[in-house]
Parts: C-alpha cells; structure tokens; sequence
C-alpha cells in the first residue's frame, strides 16, 4: 500500500535555499513528500487559506515579513498546521524564540541533511495528530488515564523505540532525585493550570521551555514525564469543583503532549534521536 504523500508548503523566497530543500525531500526514503513553494507570506496566507497541508515549512526572513512576526500569521491563519522555522545561522536565536510561540521545531540552513529535515516533517506531523487524537478521544467520553496511554503509545510508534527519550534509566528520576520531582511537579501544575485557563491555549507559555530545559538537565524519559504529570494532576484535581475537576483531567493531555513533544525535539536537536 502506497502511502499518501505529506503536503508540504515552502515559504522561502531564496531560490538556491529552496532549491536544496527539493533536493532533500525527493530523495529516496519510506516517506513520499508533495511540495509547493511560494515566496511571500502574503502568498503562503492565501493557499493556507484555501488547501489544507501537512506541514508549513517557515523562512523567517522574506520580503513582506521580517522575524516572529511571519510565525504569528502562520498560526493566525492556521492554528493547527504545524510549522518548522528555518533559520541562517545568524538568526538562530529568533528560531528557539519562535518554538515559544507555537513553531514545532528550526532548522539551521545549510547544516541539516535531508534525512534530518525529512525527520523533522515526520516528528512535526505525528505529534499534531497525537493531538487530534487526543481531542478526539476526549469528545468520545475516554478517561484520562486512557488517553494518556494512547498518546504515549504513539510517541513510542512515531520513534520506532529507538529514542532515548523512552529508553527509561534503569533508577527513575523519582528514585534518583526525590526532591527534584517533588519541586517540578509543583512547577508543572502551576504552568498547567495556566495553560489549560479557560480552554487549551493556542500560543505555548514561554516558561514551557524553561521546565523542559530542567527535565532534559536530569536526563528524563517518558516515565519520568508521566510521573511528574500524574503528581501535578494530583495537585490540581484536589482544588475546585467536581465539573472543573473533570475538565482538568481531560485537557491536561494536551499538555502532556506539549511537554514530552517539546522535550523529544531537544533530544532530537542534540543528537539522541539521530539514528531514528
């Protein structure tokens, strides 16, 4: 069975840059890849406006939109299509900026092979539609706990098991460091709790980085997450009414998925996943 190809969209203006990123995605690989090219975000507005792509690849600097700005109309215009920046090496700073602001992920230009852009598509991909799995297993009436296995199932299916993310240490994080995860566990509930607000936000909280960074200083695997995940919902579902209780429960995946996809793309980035 041939598999659908993923519709990519190229918003990059330099011909040779856009040039290099045809190359890499017809190269011979498991994954077919359809992709369109404009040159404007005026432009990139418009198809998003009128057809539905898999995956939104970004230049943050074209000629009717400089920096985060160009981001902000991407996910203004589509909030759920994924969208990975690709950045000059001067300008990488503004990259992990934009992953604060919804981006899925960067690449540097002319430092990424097409096995780690291809990569890249894959993991932006799978991880929007654990999400849209996710909703959909919360308007069928499914409980957390049963979410929360589907969702980390299909990270361990979009990785293959070769990850280092779910090669869990033979101590946990709760045995090695019992203090640790007692002190992020209060943290997460609190960047969860205003995440989740009245609804499941749009644009990431920028302290969402700074709480993967101290997961990945410790080494964490999925079975770490999961644990300071259930401590925090623990935490949230001993305050406020039943009803509000229940919300918690159901929307706190979504950040679970946040938090654990987050973390994968800085393993991934620092060269854990690079045999994936």
């Amino acid at each position: 069975m041939v598999e659908e190809p993923y519709k990519v969209l190229l918003v990059e203006d330099n011909p040779g840059d856009a040039r290099l990123v045809e190359i890499a995605l017809s190269e011979p690989g498991p994954l077919p890849f359809s992709l369109e090219r404009v040159g404007l975000l005026s432009a990139a507005l418009r198809r998003l406006e009128k057809e539905k792509f898999d995956v939104v690849l970004l230049d943050l600097s074209l000629p009717d939109s400089q920096g985060l700005d160009t981001v902000v109309a991407v996910r203004k215009q589509n909030p759920e299509v994924p969208v990975v920046v690709l950045t000059g090496l001067d300008d990488e700073r503004s990259s992990v900026e934009a992953l604060h602001m919804g981006a899925q992920d960067y690449l540097v230009k002319g430092t990424a092979t097409g096995e780690t852009l291809r990569r890249t598509i894959r993991y932006a991909v799978e991880r929007r539609k654990i999400l849209d799995d996710l909703k959909a297993l919360r308007e069928n009436g499914q409980d957390d706990k049963t979410s929360l296995r589907a969702a980390l199932a299909a990270y361990r299916q979009m990785l293959n098991g070769r990850s280092a993310i779910f090669e869990d240490v033979d101590q946990p994080l709760k045995e090695r460091k019992p203090r640790f995860v007692e002190e992020i566990a209060e943290l997460y509930a609190e960047l969860m709790d205003d995440y989740l607000g009245d609804g499941v936000r749009q644009s990431p909280d920028p302290r969402i980085a700074h709480l993967v960074m101290r997961l990945r200083e410790e080494s964490a695997g999925a079975r770490d997450v999961v644990e300071i995940h259930t401590r925090a919902l623990q935490r949230e579902l001993s305050k406020g009414e039943l009803a509000a209780q229940k919300g918690v429960a159901i929307n706190a995946q979504v950040f679970v998925v946040e938090v654990l996809g987050r973390l994968l793309s800085l393993y991934k980035r620092e060269g854990v996943a690079s045999s994936l």
